[in-house]
């Protein structure tokens, strides 16, 4: 029962009492199984000793997620989670949870996710544990017949939130403690730019690398602004490299959430940022970027019966989909399946989403996420938002020819000027680029470039590096956020 990297996946279910699991709780654990997850049940026990016992089994384990369907049994089990970093997950499939239950004892309970079946709202079940739980966090169930089906996706995201080993967490948490009380720590120091793609209201995503709660945002930038750095956007912290200490806060690709979520917070916190569309999405010219088609081909049951054979047909990722018809569709195999067609032609890797597409028909849109349309841009541009170029397809830049990388580079930002007047700004892609691919952005107009991730060697306007922001990029010794740990990060403390 193994990824294909190698890595085990184990969770282990704790249930309420020894007369045996809840029938739901039974069905998700089998349904796990079935996915290829090393499942673990155990059962509370009401001495001290034994409950001992169970923490160390549960540990020996090694589960990569933690799940109960008991609120005593989630605060028993706390300790474990945090030695393993696994992820403790409390569910209430009929909705009924013991809000007394929940504020009794010595330490709040908080696990790491919370899956509640029909309830009126988040806000409610969130009161119960105090404002220490997300909201983004609470999962609310309403009946379905294929509830089990929308848990175990879920419970199969959520494993992939393992934290490092007990050792990196005390290094990460000692550094970051130091770093707080360095005297740089009371001034601000050089500029940081920041990496943001979506935010959510429901901690979701085949790549939670690209994924922030707008809780976790607002934290962030408060973060940010408490240590004194101006926020800016990112075209204004390029023209000013000697000005004062700033942050610049960006997103790619352009996502609808931008707009509903993460917009409101920061316009409230008076703090510009910086977007990068990708000019055939926003045009309406395509439905979705290829990588999101692809994701969906690999991950959704109700047409993997169609996309698989075409997957499998391709000899360059057949290795990553062997077996395929009968394994999860987790998502760390669509994130594999989309990095190896990184390095596929242009015109073959577009070509192959497209038929895809074509096969799979209007289902494969509907896990897709939504994307900024004409209307929602031109809300953020009045809103005094920098709109900036992604290219026109989201390509890997270097593996074009010359004359395909100019046509993406001009017409992206020839069709932004024309909507908007100007357009200054490119983020390259996947951040790749190379020494002609800077050349031909300069050649034609930008007056600055970024990548997703801190460029080595000489830094120049068209090799600007940012950091990759997502929810786990604050996260600390638990699976909670750590303004210590979050700062120490983007200083560059923690690399």
């Amino acid at each position: 029962m193994r990824k294909r990297t190698g890595e085990v996946r184990r969770a282990v279910f704790v249930f309420a009492g020894p007369q045996g699991p809840s029938a739901h709780g039974q069905r998700l654990a089998d349904a796990l199984e079935q996915e290829e997850v090393e499942v673990s049940r155990r059962f509370l026990e009401e001495q001290a000793l034994l409950w001992a016992a169970l923490l160390a089994r549960v540990t020996a384990f090694g589960p990569g997620m933690i799940v109960t369907d008991s609120v005593v049994g989630a605060r028993l089990l706390l300790p474990a989670a945090a030695l393993v970093g696994a992820p403790l997950v409390l569910f209430a499939p009929d909705g009924r949870l013991e809000p007394e239950m929940i504020r009794a004892g010595p330490w709040p309970l908080l696990p790491a996710h919370v899956l509640v079946g029909p309830h009126p709202s988040r806000q409610e079940v969130q009161s119960w544990f105090g404002r220490g739980l997300d909201e983004e966090r609470i999962h609310l169930f309403p009946p379905s017949v294929d509830v089990v089906q929308e848990q175990t996706d879920l419970l199969l995201e959520i494993l992939e939130e393992r934290l490092p080993s007990l050792g990196k967490r005390f290094a990460r948490e000692a550094i970051a403690y130091v770093a707080a009380r360095m005297p740089r720590r009371r001034h601000p120091g050089p500029s940081i730019a920041l990496c943001y793609h979506r935010v959510c209201d429901d901690l979701r995503g085949w790549d939670p690398g690209l994924i922030v709660s707008r809780t976790t945002l607002t934290r962030q930038v408060r973060a940010l602004c408490r240590l004194g750095l101006s926020p800016v956007t990112m075209a204004q912290q390029v023209e000013r490299p000697a000005g004062p200490p700033s942050f610049a806060v960006t997103f790619d690709d352009g996502y609808a959430d931008l707009l509903e979520l993460g917009a409101p917070v920061l316009l409230e916190l008076q703090v510009p940022f910086t977007v990068y569309v990708i000019t055939d999405v926003l045009a309406g010219r395509i439905r979705a970027p290829w990588y999101d088609v692809v994701a969906q081909a690999v991950m959704a049951r109700s047409i993997r019966h169609r996309t698989l054979p075409l997957l499998l047909a391709e000899p360059a990722l057949h290795p990553l989909l062997a077996g395929a018809r009968a394994l999860p569709p987790s998502p760390a195999l669509a994130r594999g399946v989309v990095h190896a067609m990184k390095g596929w032609p242009a015109a073959r890797r577009v070509s192959f989403a497209d038929h895809l597409a074509d096969v799979a028909g209007e289902e494969i849109y509907a896990g897709t996420p939504r994307y900024l349309d004409l209307a929602g841009t031109r809300r953020l541009h009045a809103a005094g938002v920098e709109i900036a170029s992604h290219t026109v397809t989201h390509p890997i830049l270097p593996l074009l020819s010359p004359p395909d990388l100019q046509a993406e580079l001009m017409e992206s930002r020839r069709y932004l000027v024309d909507l908007f007047g100007t357009c200054d700004g490119l983020a390259y892609p996947n951040g790749d680029s190379d020494g002609p691919v800077q050349t031909a952005a300069a050649a034609a107009g930008y007056r600055y470039a970024v990548a997703v991730t801190r460029q080595k060697g000489a830094v120049s306007r068209f090799n600007t590096g940012r950091r990759m922001m997502s929810e786990a990029t604050s996260a600390g010794f638990s699976h909670r956020f750590d303004e210590a740990v979050f700062l120490a990060r983007v200083q560059g403390f923690l690399g």
